[in-house]
């Protein structure tokens, strides 16, 4: 008994690094087709950079066009139950379920631009009563933008 004991614990041990190669992945859901630009121009950018970053160590997935079943409306749930692990959504999907942020979806309050658009948008959630935590300040890139 006292051998199979050992046996079990050197078995346990042995699989240890295995288990810790395996990559971290994460499953993004977003309700956009491939082709538009929310997809297009960011998330499948990042998704990649994030992977060549990575080393092999993490992964993401992309799945659009609700490839993973349910409605756009479905997605908060999904990342809730665990399901997926990052969303791309927007608020008025979910009517009554993200109140602080429905005030960005009114008539005019877009500006077009996410440079803009997204710190303002952070700030008025903040004002509006969120706990979310304050982001890094953002650093003006000198680079020069892909086409």
């Amino acid at each position: 008994m006292k051998q199979l004991a050992v046996v079990g614990a050197l078995a346990a041990l042995f699989a240890l690094p295995v288990a810790a190669q395996q990559p971290i992945l994460l499953k993004v859901h977003s309700f956009s087709g491939p082709q538009a630009p929310d997809q297009a121009l960011h998330l499948f950018p990042w998704a990649e950079n994030i992977n060549k970053l990575a080393g092999g160590k993490m992964k993401v997935e992309v799945y659009t066009n609700m490839q993973l079943g349910g409605k756009p409306a479905d997605l908060p749930q999904q990342l809730e139950d665990g399901v997926v692990d990052i969303i791309l959504h927007v608020p008025g999907f979910s009517p009554g379920r993200f109140p602080g942020l429905e005030g960005t979806e009114l008539p005019f309050t877009n500006v077009g631009l996410s440079a803009g658009q997204s710190p303002a948008v952070f700030e008025w959630s903040r004002a509006s009563g969120s706990s979310a935590p304050t982001p890094p300040t953002r650093r003006s890139s000198t680079r020069a933008r892909s086409p």
